[in-house]
């Protein structure tokens, strides 16, 4: 029987079945009882119809644990971890780069895949609770006057920039150089396909950079083994919606000799975890000709496929049954996973409505808050987003409002006005996008997602941490 009060709620989090069962096996990995983690615990790990659920104690040890590390600036626990998930992140990397360089169906290689995939996600997953405790220590040095609002936000710019940042720098120097050639009208007034031949006749070099960026980049908008690729149509939507001048960056202020420590370890936190989160985009690129092959030999669809567990995926390359598509249509509709005997038990129907019912905090809250990730106002219409699949309803001027941000996301953040999370805190993705998007943004309101609806109409005061209700729009 599980007891809801050993749990507490993340927020919700749709991914194929695929993907989301090795994250389920997050708490198995080797390393767990080094971090306190007692994968041997009956399920300890719970995702139902998306809704994260982890142990309460988990969590708390590894946020006591971190407090700790700061209070006594043990730079061993953070270099150990660092040291620990760059070597998981590098074993993904560079299964995916195999898998990507075979045109055949390894069902090894693929085996291989799925489990550097799943252990990267004990480290990436622990991020969460040790961001929290990092949060914590400098809010609370904020509100006790030791630093201002605006110095405790470059605690969590990372420490070098990510590829999303890189990214964007190179769009802004791509839009710049489309002015000075005078195409940049081309791009607003032709279609796509119109303006890439324009630029090639006129300006081949910049043509070419267009071209190379495109394909270097190509893994935005995959996560989780799903998502469309990015593309040079997407890229010059991107060019097309980018303002004319990018958000300043934030200053940087002197701060005390104490605190540098914590700023230090603080902003490695925020690129580590952003890191697994671009690194998991690019392994699920990479895997895509791959999954499409087996898809067909397995004679599903691409999205029948991703509902496999990995176990069915690979017994399915070995020529054994594997679920029915009948079954396999009652997960896409909505699944749970519970650890029973340290597997993952897959849960559909009923006994997954009663397990939701049981568990899901209840209430529905007027007002909502969180944490400013970047400050601001807007207001405008809500669109839940909580898969690719959502992304065609957002249009110019809508809030996102979504579980967490992440590179599949990304062709949307365009259109936006603002964005909400229900999950992450300052060292996660959200925080990082709306910055360089130059979009306010709350992240942590761990239920957004569930009392905010489609088309109503919000007010988000990032700057003051506030969500305002104030209708819908037919």
């Amino acid at each position: 029987m599980i007891n809801g009060t050993d749990y507490e709620y993340i927020g919700r989090y749709k991914c194929p079945l695929l993907y989301y069962r090795l994250v389920h096996q997050w708490v198995n990995h080797k390393d767990a009882a080094r971090y306190s983690i007692d994968s041997g615990t009956e399920g300890r790990s719970l995702f139902l119809d998306g809704h994260m659920f982890v142990n309460k104690n988990d969590w708390e040890t590894m946020r006591n644990k971190t407090a700790s590390a700061i209070t006594g600036e043990d730079s061993v626990f953070f270099k150990e971890f660092y040291s620990f998930g760059n070597a998981e992140i590098e074993r993904v990397s560079l299964i995916s780069d195999q898998l990507a360089s075979t045109d055949s169906i390894d069902p090894d290689l693929l085996a291989e895949f799925f489990s550097a995939l799943q252990d990267m996600q004990f480290p990436w997953m622990l991020t969460l609770p040790i961001g929290d405790a990092m949060e914590s220590t400098i809010k609370s040095l904020s509100g006790n006057g030791r630093i201002s609002p605006e110095s405790a936000r470059q605690f969590f710019e990372p420490e070098r920039p990510t590829l999303l940042i890189e990214q964007r720098r190179e769009l802004n120097l791509l839009r710049q150089q489309l002015e000075q050639s005078g195409l940049l009208e081309t791009l607003i007034t032709s279609t796509p396909t119109e303006a890439l031949e324009a630029i090639r006749e006129k300006d081949f070099e910049l043509y070419h950079s267009i071209r190379e960026h495109a394909k270097r980049f190509e893994w935005f908008g995959m996560m989780h083994m799903w998502g469309t690729p990015f593309n040079e149509e997407s890229l010059i939507k991107e060019i097309i919606s980018l303002k004319e001048k990018p958000p300043s960056p934030e200053k940087t202020t002197q701060l005390p000799p104490d605190l540098e420590w914590l700023n230090q370890q603080s902003r490695k936190m925020t690129y580590l975890r952003n890191t697994f989160a671009e690194t998991c985009a690019i392994a699920s690129h990479k895997s895509l000709p791959s999954i499409e092959r087996a898809a067909s030999l397995l004679g599903l669809t691409l999205e029948e496929t991703r509902h496999l567990t990995p176990e069915e995926f690979l017994d399915g390359l070995k020529g054994n049954a594997i679920p029915s598509k009948d079954v396999l249509h009652d997960r896409m509709d909505a699944f749970g996973l519970i650890l029973l005997d340290g597997k993952s038990a897959v849960m559909t129907g009923q006994e997954l409505h009663n397990q939701v019912g049981q568990l899901l905090p209840q209430g529905s809250p007027e007002t909502l808050t969180g944490t400013c990730a970047s400050p601001g106002v807007a207001r405008g219409r809500v669109k839940l987003v909580f898969s690719p699949k959502d992304m065609n309803k957002v249009e110019k001027g809508d809030i996102v409002v979504a579980p967490e941000t992440t590179p599949d996301l990304l062709p949307i953040f365009h259109k936006a006005s603002g964005i909400i999370t229900d999950m992450g805190g300052l060292t996660g993705h959200a925080a990082i996008v709306s910055r360089e998007f130059g979009l306010p943004c709350i992240v942590g309101t761990r239920n957004a997602t569930r009392v905010l609806k489609d088309n109503e109409i919000i007010e988000l005061d990032a700057t003051n941490g506030a969500i305002k209700r104030s209708g819908s729009e037919s």
